[in-house]
């Protein structure tokens, strides 16, 4: 399963829906106010070796807990992070969860 941890619109220009919900948002970094070795960051550092360029992950739990934590730590609402599995066009995703729409991503 192809996994994206993503929050808020990347492009806060006017005319960019706020609502978008789409792969072309923020991935999660690093947590600067704690130290590398806090679950967060931890988790910040799996993401990296995993993801790579593209932030693509494939461990689910590891994924969900890396949200949460950052969710716990943001005050907006709207910014939150959220798990997202990605399927190519002829895929069929795997994880049962709530559709919430196509985006047609480059790569």
């Amino acid at each position: 399963m192809n996994i994206l941890i993503l929050n808020g619109a990347r492009d806060p220009r006017p005319g960019y829906n706020p609502l978008y919900r789409g792969t072309y948002r923020a991935h999660p970094s690093h947590h600067d106010q704690l130290p590398d070795g806090h679950e967060v960051n931890q988790l910040f550092f799996w993401f990296l070796e995993e993801g790579g360029e593209l932030g693509v992950v494939r461990n689910v739990a590891k994924a969900l807990r890396f949200a949460e934590l950052w969710n716990a730590r943001l005050k907006e609402k709207r910014q939150r992070f959220e798990v997202v599995e990605i399927t190519d066009e002829n895929t069929h995703c795997e994880s049962n969860g709530t559709f919430i729409g196509y985006d047609l991503s480059a790569g």
